[in-house]
């Protein structure tokens, strides 16, 4: 469970860089949320497969480890 910890500070981490540039080049908090969301609200089928794959990544490792775990006890 660490590795999905580290996964969401380094998410959140690069989404505080994401708005910090944004604001840092003029925008407001709100058009630099807007344009995350516009950017996410254009993707086709195919990219959001990609997405959800590499976000669940982390989760099947993590997963993968406690069955691991599990079965070594017996």
């Amino acid at each position: 469970m660490k590795i999905v910890a580290i996964y969401f500070i380094l998410a959140l981490l690069v989404l505080a860089m994401i708005l910090s540039v944004d604001m840092l080049s003029g925008m407001s908090l709100f058009e630099s949320f807007h344009s995350i969301r516009a950017v996410l609200a254009n993707t086709s089928i195919q990219e959001v497969i990609t997405m959800v794959f590499f976000l669940s990544l982390p989760f099947i490792n993590a997963i993968a480890a406690a069955v691991r775990k599990g079965n070594s006890r017996r």
